[in-house]
């Protein structure tokens, strides 16, 4: 694994991406036996199918139940970003969208982009295994950031399963900083590894995204799961600016 540098964070304790890009063939030689090699999730780990691990830590989280935790899609500019869910898709020409998600259940979106002056298409999936603590009333302020690259898409559009563990970093480890919306640090783990695992050991994982090239077929994405995702409530955008007395989340429940 690469040299880490302590990532930077924002004025509010914005969390931070943990990421892994990883060939098929990578992923299926990466036996159970290796991702035990670390001490945390050895249960759970990001390449059980997606939903799972967000079903598992709803049973296991009371704090989850009926919370919805305001996300915000981030793509590159240029893109379109669109929710896929009840048997349809929700058409968009914007390249960020605010919702609500809830543990326990699958989304989907659809990114339309184009990559070497070919148009494209992608079908990303978004978990949910734990939550923020932001102040209250305050929460639509605080959305997870999930941040797709122009490299997660080529990645993505080459054949390869693009893994993003969304982590909240442990207090002490913070620096007051605010960056740009797309400034979010990130670094590769090997295939031997799991980027569920790593995160925790670093944080407390609140997300994970996963990219693959597969385009589903009409059929499914006209069934009434919509390709096996839930619909989000859409947000308005969060506020660009807060209260300086409500500039730190807290990273443990109240």
């Amino acid at each position: 694994m690469p040299n880490f540098k302590s990532p930077i964070h924002s004025w509010f304790k914005a969390p931070v991406l943990l990421t892994a890009l990883a060939t098929v063939a990578c992923i299926g030689a990466c036996t159970t036996a290796q991702a035990q090699l670390t001490r945390d999730h050895q249960l759970l780990n990001s390449k059980m199918p997606p939903g799972i691990v967000s079903q598992q830590k709803l049973m296991g989280n009371a704090r989850l139940a009926g919370h919805t935790q305001p996300v915000r899609i981030i793509a590159p500019d240029g893109s379109r970003v669109a929710i896929v869910a009840g048997g349809g898709t929700t058409e968009s020409n914007n390249s960020r969208v605010t919702v609500g998600m809830k543990a326990g259940l699958l989304y989907r979106f659809r990114i339309d982009f184009v990559d070497r002056e070919t148009p494209r298409t992608l079908y990303p999936s978004v978990e949910i295994v734990d939550r923020l603590y932001a102040p209250e009333g305050l929460e639509n302020q605080f959305p997870v950031p999930v941040v797709i690259s122009e490299n997660d898409l080529a990645q993505a559009s080459g054949g390869k399963m693009v893994t993003k563990v969304v982590y909240l970093e442990r207090s002490e480890s913070t620096v007051p900083r605010r960056p740009e919306e797309t400034e979010q640090p990130w670094f590769d783990v090997t295939g031997a590894e799991d980027p569920l695992h790593v995160a925790g050991r670093l944080g407390r994982p609140l997300a994970i995204l996963r990219i693959g090239s597969r385009v589903p077929t009409a059929g499914e994405l006209a069934g009434p799961s919509a390709f096996d995702s839930s619909r989000p409530v859409v947000l308005p955008d969060p506020v660009k600016s807060v209260p300086s007395q409500v500039m730190k989340l807290s990273d443990q429940p109240r």
